[in-house]
């Protein structure tokens, strides 16, 4: 119930801000031009920005983006190809469930990485146990051959 309350105050607080950046600008062009502009304007101008903001902040927050890049070497590095795969800021807990981090570890487990390295955020202060012990299970039905685990977590 709390995490609604702060997203609500993060919302208000964001909307608030836009609001008078928007009031400055029509009051430099109040000032330039010598028109003065409703004030329903400045508030439904505020409110149409807060809301692409926030549904762009969702939709990048609950749509994994997966990357491909090609890097050439003339170091030997005893084999031909090396494939590694970073998983970053996964916030557990907040952006996903234990489950479905369990569901994004078995297609990576597919790609047959040679590295798997977790990086960033991966549990959050809003992760539980159920969803931590889910998400850590997959962990060990990976079959790549080295690890690099570099977890850090909001508090």
């Amino acid at each position: 119930m709390w995490m609604i309350v702060i997203n609500v105050a993060f919302v208000c607080a964001y909307l608030i801000a836009i609001v008078l950046m928007i009031e400055l600008v029509f009051y430099l062009i109040k000032k330039l031009i010598k028109k003065k502009c409703n004030q329903f304007i400045i508030l439904g101008i505020g409110v149409m920005i807060t809301a692409i903001v926030m549904v762009n902040a969702y939709y990048l927050d609950h749509h994994i983006v997966e990357t491909d890049y090609i890097v050439n070497t003339t170091k030997e590095i005893g084999m031909d190809q090396f494939r590694i795969v970073q998983i970053s800021d996964s916030h557990i807990g907040s952006t996903m469930d234990g489950k479905k981090f369990s569901e994004y570890m078995q297609k990576i487990n597919q790609l047959h990485p040679d590295i798997v390295a977790i990086t960033g955020d991966y549990v959050d202060k809003f992760t539980s146990y159920e969803d931590m012990v889910e998400a850590t299970k997959r962990f060990g039905k990976i079959t790549n051959k080295i690890w690099c685990v570099l977890c850090l977590w909001q508090s």
